[in-house]
């Protein structure tokens, strides 16, 4: 299948508002042009998923919207609480009498949140114990913290690209 990448963000008119959240929560957005119809795109994405079972896994709704995740999972099954380490959501549009991949991609939200908040919680115990002239153990926060932060993106990326080499996505040379 034969696709291109297009842009950086979901729709035209997005809000700043989910510009904010995605740069919090670590995702990014892409758009990819296809010369296939939606139900040729549908069965691409499904074979891809069929044939990676031990990779990933995902869902496909009647709508042309979908969503993968990598198999493997972080932590215990807690009911509600995400396990799988990064999230792949899209959905297949037509726009201009081309057929359009709309894909978000996130890591766990527990490698975004900590990866701010050790840092921080690093930062302020430092911050008092300077002032309380106290020994500091703080490092290791920080440490732990920024590990978390890449940890988080390495997985995103390695979600986006197991995507794109799957499905024979290739990416456009844009400045």
């Amino acid at each position: 299948m034969m696709v291109k990448k297009v842009r950086v963000y979901l729709t035209k008119n997005i809000e700043k508002s989910d510009i904010m959240m995605d740069l919090i929560f670590n995702a990014r957005r892409y758009c990819y042009k296809s010369s296939l119809d939606k139900e040729a795109i549908v069965n691409e994405i499904k074979k891809m998923i069929a044939e990676n079972s031990r990779e990933m896994s995902g869902k496909i709704k009647e709508n042309y919207e979908f969503k993968i995740n990598s198999k493997w999972q972080i932590g215990a099954l807690i009911r509600n609480f995400e396990t799988s380490p990064a999230y792949l959501i899209g959905k297949i549009v037509e726009e201009d009498k081309q057929n359009k991949i709309y894909v978000a991609i996130r890591p766990n939200f527990i490698f975004a949140i900590l990866g701010y908040a050790l840092p921080l919680a690093g930062l302020l115990e430092f911050y008092f114990c300077t002032i309380l002239c106290v020994t500091a153990k703080y490092l290791p926060f920080v440490i732990i913290g920024v590990l978390f932060f890449f940890l988080g993106n390495y997985l995103r990326n390695n979600l986006k690209k197991s995507f794109e080499k799957k499905l024979g996505m290739f990416k456009e040379n844009t400045p």
